[in-house]
């Protein structure tokens, strides 16, 4: 296993003012930071190219409300990318409180700024182009639309998708085979992250990964279905640990049990070595019955409306629904610690 791919402790219960330590950057595209603790402080993330000189900060996202700032004074789930840098660290300024305690972990894969992010200027088409007058915005899908089908007759391929931003319009092309269909979604389209630890499990146990409906505790909007497009797990089971690992999205949920929709398994014997695996999906990962042909646990009674799940937070909180992305731990012996970054969308209907 890769140095960098372990939870490191950056800020070791720490109640004065320190630079803490090093996290080193190679092979490294994305940094999940956590801060526990009870205090008044601020927790500033920075970065240099060289060995320990010339710290500079850098903007981290906060998980939970989607923020972007190069420093933090809550405890909370952060991440930042980091490619190219050589090193990172969390140096702490403290006010007050009992302690602080701040962990990392990076993994070689980072999802890049959101579109929304990323300012574009375009200039006038010239004269006699599809729209020539007061052009200031991109070309919609809809003035390129046969050129998109020729494009699609020359490389023969079963599906493409085209994420395009005006401020106004998203559109979701879709080739089979001598057919074309093209679906217009209002609005910008934003990739979120989630990040869930599941430390020393040691029953059968549901988690909440994403909760397709709560628009409030998650930063997505659209609630038809999730689209996946990069999940990193990481299994780290204790020498006596014998269970499963399965994660997938609900269906037919009500408030006695619900349908488990199987995408990935993980199959775990005593003395089994820890699992680190990082799958992508360039096209998404739709993550609804009409896609999905696999394995169904139908009745599972540990899908219900009315009982909570835990979930990113670490908190209890979150009733199952349809369509939400969970996790069920299925234990024979032993305990295990299980963590999943994951990159996905929301759908509108």
């Amino acid at each position: 296993m890769k140095e960098h791919e372990r939870i490191q402790t950056l800020q070791d219960a720490v109640s004065a003012t320190g630079t803490g330590i090093i996290l080193p950057c190679q092979d490294v595209g994305l940094v999940s930071v956590q801060i526990t603790g009870t205090f008044v402080a601020t927790v500033t993330f920075e970065a240099t190219l060289e060995e320990d000189a010339n710290w500079v900060a850098v903007q981290t996202k906060n998980e939970s409300n989607g923020t972007v700032a190069t420093t933090a004074t809550t405890a909370g789930l952060y991440t930042a990318p980091i490619a190219g840098f050589a090193n990172f660290r969390t140096r702490v300024t403290w006010v007050s409180g009992t302690s602080i305690t701040i962990k990392a972990k990076g993994i070689a894969y980072s999802p890049g700024l959101p579109l929304s992010d990323i300012e574009v200027s375009a200039s006038a088409l010239p004269s006699g182009a599809a729209t020539s007058t007061n052009q200031t915005t991109e070309i919609t899908a809809l003035e390129k639309i046969d050129d998109l089908q020729g494009a699609l007759n020359d490389v023969g391929t079963d599906e493409l998708r085209i994420l395009l931003h005006d401020g106004t319009n998203a559109a979701d092309i879709v080739s089979h085979e001598d057919e074309i269909s093209l679906r217009v979604v209002g609005g910008r389209q934003t990739v979120f992250n989630i990040h869930v630890n599941a430390e020393n499990i040691q029953a059968d146990t549901g988690f909440m990964l994403i909760d397709l409906s709560d628009t409030v505790n998650w930063p997505h909007t659209n609630t038809d279905h999730i689209a996946l497009f990069q999940i990193s797990v990481n299994i780290n089971p204790d020498t006596s640990f014998a269970g499963d690992i399965d994660i997938g999205f609900l269906t037919s949920v009500d408030d006695e049990n619900g349908d488990f929709n199987q995408i990935f398994a993980y199959h775990l014997d005593r003395q089994a070595a820890e699992i680190v695996e990082q799958l992508v999906f360039p096209n998404g990962l739709d993550l609804e019955d009409a896609e999905h042909f696999g394995p169904i646990t139908a009745n599972d009674t540990t899908w219900q409306t009315d009982v909570n799940l835990l979930g990113p937070s670490g908190a209890a909180s979150f009733p199952a629904g349809n369509g939400d992305f969970v996790m069920k731990i299925v234990r024979t012996a032993g305990a295990v610690d299980v963590g999943i970054l994951a990159t996905y969308i929301t759908v509108a209907a």
